[in-house]
This record gives structure tokens, sequence and C-alpha cells, in this order.
């Protein structure tokens, strides 16, 4: 069973780590699903380098995590990390992996493009290709795992969802294999990920719980559903999308030319206040401070879901 070094938590249900060799994982102290064993001053790293390191899901993977913690991951999503995407590591892939599977992985690229817009490239191809291959692995082996984000995927991603949906049934068919049913959700933040270019699925994880967590204090703080699939909730979601992509590559709007808070206050004082909570949420859970610019266009947006709300 797989086991991985923990490098990074990104939250209870995500990890950075590194996989580890099984001639290094020694089974008597390595533990099973939901426990750790602690290795002092470990690294994370292993002899094969950056390329080993990759994303972990699963519900709980990351919970009570530290730095080195072995953990076994028969369990979890794997996602080869693109901030360490090697070429070596795609030129290995591309060696090994069945011929088969490379004409499949270049097919969903070719899926994305005609759906997403998305150009083939080396950046996707590596990931796409990684996951696909580790994939059938676990279906030959009878190995069930967690998509922890599914939900969250389809309510505030549908067109990519919709494209993990075409890309799944395009590999069953090509490969005559099963995948779990929710399967898709994981080729929908490939395409997520390039898609915004925000560099890893890390980041595309921390993302989507970002936009749940705003979308659950809006509900309570309102006292009303919010349809994720109506027009005023599908700008909204684009509007943090892109508002994440901005803050995580240090492009932030600047200064607004005027008090939108101001300007906003008398017709609209609960959206108003509503965005100003959610500007400390998003340095929060961001650790960066929004510009008064990104405050201001975010209380703009925030008034026009509540105006369009029935």
């Amino acid at each position: 069973m797989p086991t991985l070094r923990v490098e990074r938590v990104f939250n209870n249900n995500a990890i950075l780590a590194c996989r580890v060799p099984q001639n290094n994982a020694d089974p008597a102290s390595t533990p099973a699903s939901g426990n750790t064993q602690t290795h002092p001053g470990e690294e994370g790293t292993t002899p094969n380098g950056d390329h080993n390191r990759v994303i972990a899901l699963a519900k709980g993977i990351g919970f009570g995590r530290r730095r080195g913690d072995l953990v076994d991951a028969s369990g979890a999503q794997i996602f080869i990390s693109q901030q360490y995407a090697t070429i070596s590591r795609l030129e290995d892939l591309l060696s090994n992996a069945p011929a088969k599977q490379v004409e499949t992985a270049g097919e969903i690229m070719e899926l994305a493009h005609r759906l997403l817009g998305l150009k083939p490239s080396a950046s996707f191809l590596l990931p796409v290709l990684d996951h696909l291959n580790f994939a059938v692995q676990r279906i030959q082996q009878g190995i069930e795992v967690d998509f922890p984000l599914a939900w969250e995927v389809a309510q505030l991603y549908p067109q990519e969802a919709d494209f993990g949906r075409q890309a799944i049934a395009l590999t069953q068919e090509k490969l005559g294999v099963e995948f779990q049913a929710q399967e898709w959700s994981a080729f929908a933040l490939h395409a997520i990920t390039q898609t915004l270019a925000v560099g890893d699925i890390g980041r595309t994880v921390a993302m989507t719980e970002t936009i749940s967590a705003v979308f659950s204090y809006l509900e309570e703080t309102w006292g009303q559903e919010i349809s994720r699939e109506s027009v005023a909730a599908t700008r909204f979601v684009t509007h943090l999308r892109y508002l994440f992509v901005r803050i995580t590559t240090g492009q932030q709007l600047p200064q607004a030319p005027f008090d939108i808070f101001a300007a906003l206050q008398s017709s609209y004082p609960q959206a108003t206040a509503s965005a100003l909570e959610l500007t400390k949420l998003l340095e929060e859970k961001l650790a960066r401070k929004l510009s008064s610019g990104e405050a201001g266009y975010l209380a703009l947006h925030l008034t026009r879901l509540q105006a369009e709300l029935p």
C-alpha cells in the first residue's frame, strides 16, 4: 500500500507529501489509514527528488498531521504536484505507462480544449496521465478512495464538472475500466488548476474550500439558501475565482477610484457589512491582506448577488 511522508498540511482533507519507496517504508511502523508515525527532523524529501511530491486528498488525511509523519495513503486520491513537475517525470511516465493510457490522456486534453478552451501542454499532460495511471492501478487492486470535494466541485465549477464526467466516460470506453462514481471530480480539479493557472492543485483545493466557506457564511448571515446554479451565484463564483488568482499571484486590483463602501452602505447595509466580514475571512484563509480595491469590488459583487436573489 502507498506510503507518503507529510511535507505540508493544507487542511484536514489535503496534504502535500512525498512518495516513500516501499523498500524504505518499515511495514511494522507504517500506520494504517488514519494514523501516523512521526520522524523528528525529517525534511520530507526522497532519494528521487522533487518529482515524488504529490497532493493527497482524503477525508481526515491531514487531521493532526505534522511535517515528517508517515501516512498510509491507500484510501487517498493522489495528484502530482505541478509546482514540482519535471520533464524527467513526464519522460518516465511516457516511457512506462501503457500506450493506451498515454493515448487516452491525449484525448482527455483534446476534450478539455474543445469544452474549456485549454491548450494542450506538458504541464497538463503530466498530472492527467499520472492520475490516470494511478487510478487504473487502484481499480485493478480493488482500492476505493474518498472524493471529499465532489459536491463543491459540482456546485462551484459546473463546466469543469461536465468536462470531468465526459473525461471519465471517454476513459471507461477506451480502457474498459469502471471508475468510482465521483472520480470525475479529480479530472475536474486538474482542469480548474489549468484554467486559472494557479500553479498547483493544492491551491485549487484551498480555493474551492474557501469559496464554499464564503457561501456558507452568506447563507447563515442572510438567512437564505443560495442556489449555486443561479446566474447570480455563478457570476459571484467567477469573481471569487479570479480574486483568488490575483491574490496568489500578487496582482490585486489597485485602490478604487471612489469609496465603494460609502456609496453602497445606505442602500445595501447588510451586503456591505458582509463584505467587511468576508474580507477578514479571505485574509485569514489566504494569509494575504486584500487591497482596498479588491475589498470594494467584493462589496459591489455582494450587493449584486443579494439584489438578484429570489
